[in-house]
């Protein structure tokens, strides 16, 4: 009786289990419209308590894809987003990050990004351009790594090699040409 009993109820559990992993993630609510963006950095132990000062090597900006689909904002794209993001540059709004970058330059070459829900994509990072070609968004907070190297390749020169204090710009654009953007000032340390 008692091993009866186990049988019945450990196929319940695989029926229901079955059941449940099976569906699609059907989207939820209304559309997701993007409406704004606002840059943070993203809250890590390895500067939690140090204010705006960041290791350059731990640099990461957190980019809050705003919307009046409370749904989508407080748990993410669920949501299909009505209007694809078709370009993000990051500029910086200061002298100083590496000899022959200036005031108001595109330094987007020197992000990387994670959507932050890597696991649905074969790539846990991408470049900007790779991120916007793939058309895929999955996270309402991706993530912009700073990669504090003059080129992505082994042994590179790091960029930030003094302490600075600079001021980055984002520009997020939508397929239906409205650009959002946000700025974020920080200190950087080698």
């Amino acid at each position: 009786m008692k091993m009866r009993s186990l049988l019945v109820g450990i196929t319940l559990l695989y029926g229901l289990s079955v059941s449940c992993s099976g569906g699609d993630n059907e989207p939820y609510g209304p559309e997701y419209e993007v409406d704004g963006v606002e840059l943070s950095l993203r809250n890590d132990y390895h500067y939690r308590n140090s204010g705006d000062t960041v290791s350059a090597d731990k640099f990461v900006i957190m980019m809050k894809l705003k919307s009046d689909n409370k749904y989508a904002q407080d748990y993410g794209l669920n949501p299909q987003m009505v209007s694809e993001i078709t370009d993000i540059k990051v500029s910086v709004l200061s002298d100083g990050l590496y000899a022959g970058i200036a005031k108001n330059d595109d330094v987007s070459r020197f992000f990387l990004m994670d959507d932050g829900e890597h696991y649905y994509t074969e790539d846990l990072y991408q470049t900007i351009a790779q991120y916007v070609e793939a058309g895929v968004t999955k996270s309402s907070e991706p993530y912009l790594y700073f990669t504090n190297q003059t080129e992505l390749a082994p042994k590179a020169e790091a960029l930030i090699s003094d302490t600075i204090t600079l001021a980055f710009k984002v520009d997020l654009t939508l397929k239906n040409n409205k650009t959002f953007s946000d700025q974020l000032r920080v200190t950087l340390i080698p």
